[in-house]
């Protein structure tokens, strides 16, 4: 039983190690396409699914150097993609939104054959819808108990 189940983890973890290997080729693909890097479309693609987010709520999420974060931030002011500005009473923290341009992108992104949402949309599409939700349920499941073991 025990070899069985020792297994299951091992496909396991080949099967997420190949979609996540090919997610992260795509991701890269789409930033080189978009002429930004990886680290600025991830950026870009959180603040779209929150509508919007502090620096330092972002920060967290992400954990990258906050030297790093600030830099990719800067580059994507600079390039009209996104907005920050103070934090309502709090003039130290920044709130980061998309601009018209970044959410014209990410829409653009969610249109582009090849992108990275595009191909994944596709082959989620293949699914049965009980299995997509099969999939995200364990998917979701396997996520908490993770975050869960890193609190400890």
């Amino acid at each position: 039983m025990e070899d069985q189940s020792s297994q299951r983890v091992t496909d396991i973890l080949k099967s997420v190690e190949r979609v996540n290997r090919g997610l992260r080729k795509l991701f890269q693909k789409t930033a080189a396409d978009l002429d930004l890097t990886a680290p600025q479309l991830m950026l870009l693609s959180i603040i779209a699914s929150k509508k919007e987010v502090t620096q330092k709520q972002l920060g967290i999420e992400i954990q990258i150097p906050k030297s790093t974060l600030s830099q990719t931030i800067d580059a994507l002011v600079q390039r009209e993609l996104l907005e920050r500005y103070p934090v309502e009473g709090n003039r130290r923290e920044m709130q980061l939104v998309l601009s018209k341009q970044g959410k014209t992108l990410i829409d653009s992104i969610h249109e582009q054959k090849g992108s990275y949402y595009t191909v994944l949309k596709e082959a989620v599409d293949g699914l049965s819808e009980q299995k997509a939700n099969l999939l995200l349920s364990s998917l979701s499941q396997i996520a908490l108990f993770l975050e869960e073991e890193m609190k400890e």
